[in-house]
């Protein structure tokens, strides 16, 4: 491509350097990995559910999964990054309960979020809508004009 060209690559994209820095993980403690992508299941799990109303949902599972990711990152951390401590975190029955109840959790909350804000913005729909009402009726009372509530009958145009 020319240099001017404004669709040329200027450079190495994130996704590259995401790639890069995650396999330099993977090389440097196989077994942080190994526990990664396990915990990290129920993020592809939110993605394959919800992936045609977008990505907001495997985002907010991905940060719950993220805090239930630390204690047994920190346990392997602390016993020196060994395949059979590894296993042992996997093995205990609260890692992997507590990072599918996190992922539960945040979609539930997500959803629950959604659900009020829909609420609360009918809510104030509402309220505006009797707002207007009541100034429509105050004006109408004052002007001495309908007082039914109705609307006005529509005009013929012959006038």
């Amino acid at each position: 491509m020319p240099p001017g060209n404004p669709a040329a690559p200027t450079g190495l994209s994130f996704r590259w350097w995401h790639g890069f820095a995650a396999g330099l993980c993977a090389l440097a403690a196989p077994p942080f990995a190994v526990l990664a992508a396990i915990m990290a299941l129920p993020i592809g799990a939110a993605y394959l559910l919800r992936r045609q109303l977008g990505q907001e949902v495997p985002r907010i599972v991905a940060a719950y999964v993220a805090v239930a990711f630390i204690h047994p990152a920190l346990s392997l951390w602390r016993a020196g990054a060994q395949w059979d401590t590894m296993w042992a975190v996997l093995m205990e029955p609260w890692t992997l309960a507590a990072d599918w109840g996190a992922a539960m959790a945040g979609w539930m909350i997500f959803d629950l979020i959604k659900i009020c804000t829909r609420l609360s913005e009918r809510q104030r729909h509402d309220g505006s809508i009797r707002t207007v009402n009541a100034a429509r009726a105050s004006l109408e009372q004052e002007w001495g004009i309908g007082g039914t509530g109705a609307d006005p009958p529509a005009s013929s145009g012959s006038g």
